[in-house]
């Protein structure tokens, strides 16, 4: 009923349906890694396995966030809701458990045609050290079961605090809120 980032955007992915405000021009994103850090609560595994991995690796390793037209679009939500959200959510529910309607599931074994490496994206200002640890996360984990790439996810999130740059973009974050962009130093 507003924003889905970060670990909002975690939760509403472990989720089996998924609705949205019409209209809104940033509703869903994984913005992690402007803190020096990668998602860590499922959304390396269940972002790519709903809408599909190269999508979703352009999403967590720009941070950037998507409309709900885009959600849409990419299947990370079900529909779009003009009226009143909780009652159309309640609805497709009542719905689901009368059998009117069957919601869809995550996919939770390895996902096909997994890539050796991500096609590049423009990092602009944001860690190298810390996509990288992304990457791994990202195709390491589509290439086994939803239940072993959310544990190597937790692994490598541990990774990332022992950055330098996660030391950098939580100061930042603390100190000059979420619009000042950290000077991360790539180790």
């Amino acid at each position: 009923n507003g924003f889905a980032l970060g670990g909002g955007n975690e939760l509403a992915m472990a989720c089996h349906a998924r609705l949205a405000r019409k209209g809104l021009r940033m509703f869903a994103g994984q913005p992690e890694v402007n803190l020096g850090i990668i998602p860590g609560a499922g959304g390396t595994q269940r972002l790519p396995r709903w809408i599909g991995l190269e999508p979703a690796a352009r999403m967590m390793r720009t941070g950037k966030p998507i409309s709900s037209a885009e959600a849409l679009k990419l299947g990370l939500i079900d529909g779009e809701v003009e009226g009143d959200l909780l009652s159309e959510a309640a609805a497709l529910a009542r719905k689901a458990a009368r059998g009117e309607v069957e919601l869809k599931k995550i996919p939770t074994g390895p996902l096909p045609d997994v890539p050796d490496e991500l096609p590049s994206v423009d990092l602009g200002h944001l860690s190298k050290a810390i996509d990288a640890i992304l990457c791994r996360a990202i195709l390491e984990g589509a290439r086994g079961t939803l239940r072993d790439g959310i544990e190597l996810e937790a692994k490598l999130f541990a990774q990332c605090c022992r950055t330098e740059d996660m030391r950098i973009g939580m100061e930042n974050f603390l100190k000059n809120g979420p619009r000042v962009k950290a000077g991360f130093v790539h180790r």
